[in-house]
């Protein structure tokens, strides 16, 4: 059922609304006062003149963005003071009252911490900016472009302001400005209205409707607002109707918690008094007095009020008090009163003289505080590490707890329904990038707790046992225990740096038991890090970068850190003429021992990850690939190495073989592969499910092997060539193309060496020894003619067949290639022989060799087969010279579109065979 319309007593008086009015502008101009006593004069006159660089345009002012942008509040009216401080921008300045029948600026607030107990320092200005609704989108985008103006010229004077543009009606139907770094979005409305009601000062405008409805008829706010409005009460245009604070759920608490965990990545003092809050409003859900009804209470019953009588951060601070108390959680409570003193920005041991001062000490007496106590916090400012990651972790795990509390709540009573999960999945992609701690990620532990983490000297020790990395911040000896431990000595120095701990200042004391290292290793290693990844380069990760995947942005691979480099037995350092350092002298040695790898990406994370061998190498291209590979232009690796005598050549390597792999991919996609050797084996680095994976293949034989099978994919393949510099099979894999058939061959004294590549890009190496150039292509060519003719039926295909042939020479160190064909001058007569096998293949079906009118069976034969025909064959030569025996032709099977072979596996069998016919008839 309905609540029943108010009636006419119900209706305050205008008396009435004048003595509220006024009593919220004394507290107003109270607050104001508060406020200015924290700014410079250039700053308190930026506040004065806010109202009116909203309410006119003038070339003059700043945050002109034209005279066609929106300009005028509604019933605003600039004093003569702020008239005249506008004129030191605009000395002709003078201002006419133009009455518009629809001023586009119908309220002016800030809303927050500003005149409060907890304004502090960093406290930045949040202003609403509450519109016309019948503003058009280029009307509301010139007004953007206006306050964007405004906000960059509070930056010049020192002052964070943010303006929100909305309207009353729209925020009545929860229509939200979108979540970003500063804009919560939909994460929170009736959280959201009642921190405005609570906090919220009125600079120019139209005065809340809510300020004057009577405490008792809260519950009942849309009615009774209806009523006063439809029996004429009042004037709907001269209020502002934001709406009430009832039927809120606790799916609200949910999401606002999530967004106040987020804005403890950065205020964590402020954000966990705020989840303390709504825990306590959630321990009273759904019976909720809200701190904004207790302050309007007090607004309608006090005759004299002052701002500390409704202060937000007092009522704040009371309602968690009672909440933890209650429930007799001590130490919760101990470190809310702490929050609220070091959000406060107050210093009780040093003399002070603002107004929060002696609130300040009433409470310090209060809470039972000793002056021991109040100069630890005081001297919060210069907490070193070890007091920073206790305050940091004692933080975070209260942030969590009160989050899950919530988010608990909300999830028992089903209370999630009504979230926008889009806004929040972006909110836990943030915090799980903050917050989260994992192996390899560097943790900044210092959310603004300490103004210098800096340390005048550390210790740097390996554990005895575990030769894990130990930093200490006096002298190592039994009992004390490290501040940090990682695995490797670039991620502790990482850390360090990353949080500010270490400077070129800082005097690291390392024990000098590092035999083989180059010498102060550790100082170069120190000074890449603050090169690339500094902590003045730190920044968190705007929201929206939570929207796309987390890629790479810079990376530095530190090679053999604090590794001594191998020698032969004979204690002599290695040298070679082999100058591969993944492949090293006649050993063939990788010189790549470790690589520390240390990343950072667009969600604002540092990584360091230490891969180990030739697999760890692989590993980290892989890992540099996945976070790069998927961008246009980032990706140069950055290296650095001190082992002495192969230094820059590793440099180099590590460089130009990550560029090459990394553009390998980007010029053929996911279906490309690179093949690397590494000491004496082979390696493919392949895309698999969207991640860049590698397996082994082996020595140069295998490698063979595996170039020659396919799945029926054709894959772009690179082989690095610093191992393979007397082989053309880099430059044959490079010329390889989908859908041909190519024949690449190297004429040497004794023979020739062919490349043969399907259309699914295997390749077939075949040595011919005694073959003639000129023979050997036409062989090839009658061969593939014979299959030509018989592709369609058998092959199922409708492209033509395509050959080509590839010479390949070296010249001046370099192979290069020239394109030929067989010459027309070669005798056309020619000895048939034809492989007829089932529509498995010859090594399941059995096969016969087809030479006129004679077949020599496998089955029949067993493996006398390639010498009875062999024997034959050999019997029409022409003289003592010996030559190759070549297939001329392959029948898969009688009957069309039966066989299941490939043209690879057709092109396999023919050199097989060609390879034991020419064994058994003695040409190899």
């Amino acid at each position: 059922m309905g609540t029943a319309p108010a009636s006419a007593p119900d209706a305050p008086s205008r008396k009435e609304i004048r003595r509220l009015l006024q009593r919220r502008g004394d507290v107003a101009r109270e607050r104001f006062g508060y406020i200015r006593e924290a700014l410079n004069w250039e700053q308190s006159e930026f506040l004065t003149l806010l109202p009116l660089l909203l309410h006119i345009n003038h070339p003059s002012l700043p945050g002109f963005n034209g005279s066609d942008t929106p300009a005028g509040i509604a019933g605003y009216v600039p004093d003569r003071y702020t008239l005249l401080s506008a004129r030191r921008y605009a000395r002709s300045l003078k201002h006419e009252r133009r009455p518009q029948r629809y001023p586009p600026i119908v309220g002016l607030y800030l809303i927050g911490s500003s005149g409060t107990l907890g304004q502090d320092r960093q406290s930045d200005f949040d202003i609403w900016v509450c519109h016309h609704p019948d503003l058009t989108a280029e009307q509301l985008a010139a007004l953007e472009r206006k306050t964007l103006a405004i906000e960059a010229h509070a930056t010049d004077l020192g002052l964070q302001v943010h303006f929100f543009i909305l309207h009353a009606e729209g925020f009545r139907q929860r229509e939200h400005n979108a979540l970003s770094d500063e804009s919560s979005g939909n994460t929170q409305h009736h959280l959201l209205l009642e921190e405005f009601y609570r906090t919220g000062l009125m600079l120019a405008g139209r005065p809340p409707l809510w300020w004057i409805v009577p405490p008792e008829r809260l519950s009942d706010y849309r009615n009774y607002c209806d009523t006063l409005i439809t029996q004429r009460f009042l004037r709907a245009s001269d209020w502002l109707d934001f709406g009430g604070l009832q039927n809120i759920g606790l799916g609200e608490f949910f999401s606002a918690a999530h967004w106040q965990l987020f804005k403890g990545i950065k205020v964590p003092y402020k954000s966990l008094l705020k989840l303390l809050l709504f825990e306590a409003f959630a321990a009273d859900f759904p019976k909720v007095r809200w701190l904004a009804e207790e302050a309007h209470a007090r607004y309608h019953d006090q005759e004299e009020i002052s701002a500390l009588d409704v202060d937000p951060y007092l009522l704040m601070m009371r309602r968690i008090e009672n909440h933890l108390a209650r429930n007799g959680e001590t130490q919760r409570l101990l470190l809310a009163r702490r929050a609220l003193y070091l959000k406060s920005g107050v210093r009780l041991s040093t003399p002070q003289a603002n107004w929060k001062t002696r609130i300040f000490r009433g409470l310090c007496e209060e809470w039972g505080w000793d002056e021991g106590e109040l100069i630890n916090l005081d001297r919060h400012d210069h907490w070193k590490l070890p007091k920073v990651i206790e305050e940091r972790n004692n933080l975070v795990a209260e942030l969590s707890r009160s989050y899950r509390l919530l988010t608990t709540l909300a999830r028992e009573r089903d209370e999630l329904h009504q979230i926008d999960m889009r806004e929040l999945s972006l909110l836990g992609r943030k915090l799980f990038s903050s917050l989260e701690r994992r192996p390899g990620k560097v943790d900044l532990v210092n959310p603004g707790i300490s103004a210098n983490l800096h340390q005048a000297e550390i210790w740097l020790r390996r554990h005895p046992v575990t030769r894990a990395w130990q930093c200490f911040l006096t002298f190592p000896e039994e009992g004390v225990a490290p501040v940090k431990t990682a695995a490797g000595i670039v991620e502790l120095l990482t850390w360090l740096s990353a949080n500010g701990a270490i400077d070129d200042s800082t005097r690291i004391d390392l024990p000098a038991d590092q035999s083989g290292v180059a010498e102060k290793e550790h100082l170069h290693i120190l000074k890449a890090l603050r090169r690339h990844f500094s902590a003045e380069s730190r920044h968190s990760a705007p929201l929206g970068e939570f929207a796309h995947p987390a890629v790479g942005t810079h990376a530095l691979a530190v090679i053999n850190a604090m590794q001594p480099i191998q020698s032969h037995p004979d204690g002599l350092l290695m040298v070679s003429s082999r100058a591969d350092p993944l492949s090293f002298g006649t050993r063939r040695h990788n010189l790549v021992a470790q690589i520390d790898y240390v990343h950072d990406n667009n969600w604002g994370e540092l990584h360091v990850a230490q891969y180990v061998g030739s697999g760890g190498l692989l590993d980290m291209l892989c890992r540099h690939l996945d976070l790069f590979y998927q961008q246009t232009r980032a990706g140069t690796l950055n290296c650095l190495c001190n082992t002495p005598g192969h230094a820059t050549a590793i440099i180099n390597r590590i460089g130009q073989l990550t560029d090459r792999v990394l553009a390998h991919f980007r010029r053929y996609g996911n279906d490309a592969r690179y093949i690397l050797q590494i000491g004496e084996d082979y390696s493919a680095i392949i895309r698999q499910r969207g991640l860049f994976t590698h397996h082994p293949i082996g020595p140069l034989a295998d490698l063979f092997d595996y170039l020659g099978e396919t799945d029926g994919q054709f894959r772009n393949s690179e082989i690095d060539a610093a191992g393979l510099q007397d082989s053309p099979l880099p430059l044959v894999l490079r010329l390889n193309r989908p859908g041909q058939v190519q024949i690449c061959y190297q004429v040497e004294a004794r023979g020739i060496r062919s490349f043969l590549l399907d259309p699914d890009g295997a390749m077939i190496q075949q040595w011919l020894p005694n073959a003639r150039e000129a023979h050997f292509l036409a062989q090839q060519q009658r061969f593939f003619d014979t299959l030509r003719d018989w592709q369609h039926p058998l092959m199922d295909t409708g492209d033509e067949l395509s050959l080509e042939f590839m010479r390949l020479d070296a010249w001046n160190g370099q192979w290069r290639v020239q394109r030929t064909k067989p010459p027309a001058e070669v005798r056309r007569e020619h000895t048939e022989l034809i492989l007829a096998t089932g529509p498995r293949g010859p090594w399941l079906d059995g096969f016969s060799l087809l030479s006129g009118e004679r077949e020599f069976n496998s089955v029949a034969l067993g493996d006398q087969v390639y010498r009875e025909a062999a024997a034959y064959l050999t019997g029409f030569r022409r003289g003592s010279e010996p030559y190759p025996l070549y297939l001329s032709g392959v029948l898969p099977s009688e009957i069309p579109g039966e066989s299941a072979l490939s043209l690879g596996d057709l092109m396999r069998f023919k050199v097989r065979i060609e390879q034991r016919l020419n064994k058994a008839a003695g040409n190899d």
